[in-house]
C-alpha cells in the first residue's frame, strides 16, 4: 500500500491497525515562505486520515512502514490461515 504524503514528516504520521481495518492519519502544517506572507494560497493544512478494510487477516506484528520521497509504503503481511484437517469420528 502506497500513500503520497509530500511535506509531512515521518514522525508526524500515525498508523494504526484495528482488527480488518488499517487507520493512516497526518498532519500537515506548511510553513508560507517570508515573501509570500500576504498572498492567498490553496494549500489544504490540517489533520487528514485515510482509513481502509482490509480484505484478508493480516499479522499486525510483521507490518511495516517506510517513508521515501513523500511516498508511505506499508507493508502488511496476510496472517498465517490455519489449515483444515480432517478429523476421524471414533465409535
Amino acid at each position: 500500500m502506497h500513500i503520497p504524503i509530500p511535506g509531512v514528516k515521518p514522525e508526524e504520521v500515525d498508523i494504526t491497525i484495528l482488527n480488518d481495518a488499517v487507520t493512516v492519519r497526518w498532519e500537515y502544517a506548511p510553513t508560507p515562505p517570508e515573501e509570500s506572507k500576504n498572498l492567498h494560497r490553496g494549500i489544504q493544512y490540517g489533520t487528514f486520515q485515510e482509513q481502509f478494510s482490509l480484505p484478508a487477516e493480516i499479522n499486525a506484528e510483521a507490518a511495516g512502514a517506510s517513508f521515501k520521497d513523500g511516498i508511505l509504503s506499508i507493508h502488511l503481511p496476510k496472517a498465517k490461515q490455519s489449515k483444515s484437517r480432517k478429523i476421524r469420528v471414533s465409535t
